[in-house]
């Protein structure tokens, strides 16, 4: 598995991501951060525990997901499982996180990014289920 620059910039911060190449083919497919979008540095105040708590959640999951997809021997069920827990877990939440962005301080584009970065994964671990039960075209 080749790792590397992803050639994105993380938006909350000014360094580079690093992310994970899944060679498909021969050829490097797509990439994914490792991690989930941190959240930015507060000056004015320390994140909330609600807010630490649903970053800490999402962090875990789309870690796992992404640690399974660039694993070796992708099995259907567990994929699904994968997302499955996005759909209902991790959506949710971010939900919550932009009904509550004024009063936590969490900026919108947090939230969107971490959004997009859900929402690619998902498709991936679509694209890798539909390859696993051979209905991939």
């Amino acid at each position: 598995m080749e790792r590397g620059y992803s050639g994105r910039w993380n938006a909350m911060s000014t360094q580079p991501e690093v992310s994970s190449f899944i060679p498909e083919r021969g050829r490097a497919h797509c990439c994914i951060a490792m991690s989930l979008v941190p959240l930015p540095k507060t000056v004015s105040h320390p994140w909330s525990t609600s807010v630490l708590n649903a970053y800490n959640q999402l962090n875990a999951i789309y870690q796992t997901a992404a640690g399974y997809v660039l694993s070796d021997g992708l099995e259907a069920h567990r994929l699904q499982q994968y997302g499955r827990t996005i759909a209902t877990d991790a959506y949710p939440l971010l939900l919550l996180m932009e009904e509550t962005r004024e009063h936590e301080g969490v900026p919108h584009t947090w939230i969107n990014a971490a959004a997009d970065e859900f929402t690619e994964l998902m498709g991936i671990i679509d694209e890798r289920w539909r390859m696993a039960v051979g209905e991939y075209v």
